[in-house]
This record gives structure tokens, C-alpha cells and sequence, in this order.
């Protein structure tokens, strides 16, 4: 009788799919967010964090926007949410593959001996 290896599939990650979709994510969370800090104010110390690392002439805390300035601001913290959240997508895909493979790898040797 032979011994039967035993076989686990793990599940591996589409690099592109998943950067595409953590961007898509990343981009929502920032318009909801721009456009609530825009109307009400909410959020000021966040965004002045956020514009530290993503400099905006149209910042969310800067007074005295005009309506124009106020969307093309959204628009800008939207690109860059959107951007940032692509780039961890991929490195968070990429490493995540290959951590799952250096484990396949590791239990395909131990079953072998």
C-alpha cells in the first residue's frame, strides 16, 4: 500500500484584482470622508495628516474655499486615496503570495520525508 500524500490548496491572491479593489476601497472611504469634513468640519486633525504626507493647495481645514475648490479638493484626496490604497494592494498581494508559497513549499518537504 502506498502512502498518501496529504495535499493542502491555499488560496493565492490575484495581485491586480486585490490592488484594484484595496484602491477602490481606499477611494470611497476618502470621499465619504472629504466630503463630510468639507460640509461639517469633522475630521480636522485627520486631514491635517493627511495633507502633511499629500499636499493639497484645497485642503479640507483651509477656510475660505470657494465651491470649485472645495470639489477639486475631494477630487485630489480621492486620487491620492486611491493611489495609496493600489500601492499597499499590490505590496500586501505580493507579499502575502509569497508567504503562502515558501508554507507550501515547507509542508510539501516535511511530507516527503
Amino acid at each position: 500500500m502506498s502512502a498518501q500524500k496529504n495535499t493542502t490548496t491555499l488560496f493565492q491572491l490575484e495581485i491586480r484584482a486585490f490592488a484594484l479593489s484595496l484602491g477602490l476601497v481606499f477611494g470611497l472611504m476618502a470621499l465619504i470622508i472629504s466630503i463630510w469634513s468639507r460640509s461639517t468640519g469633522f475630521a480636522d486633525d485627520f486631514w491635517k495628516v493627511y495633507t502633511s504626507l499629500h499636499p493639497t493647495p484645497f485642503g479640507a481645514f483651509t477656510l475660505g474655499l470657494e465651491l470649485w475648490q472645495k470639489v477639486f479638493g475631494v477630487v485630489i484626496d480621492v486620487v491620492y486615496a486611491i493611489l495609496d490604497g493600489v500601492i499597499l494592494g499590490a505590496v500586501w498581494g505580493f507579499l502575502y503570495n509569497l508567504f503562502i508559497s515558501k508554507r507550501v513549499k515547507v509542508s510539501d518537504e516535511t511530507l516527503d520525508e
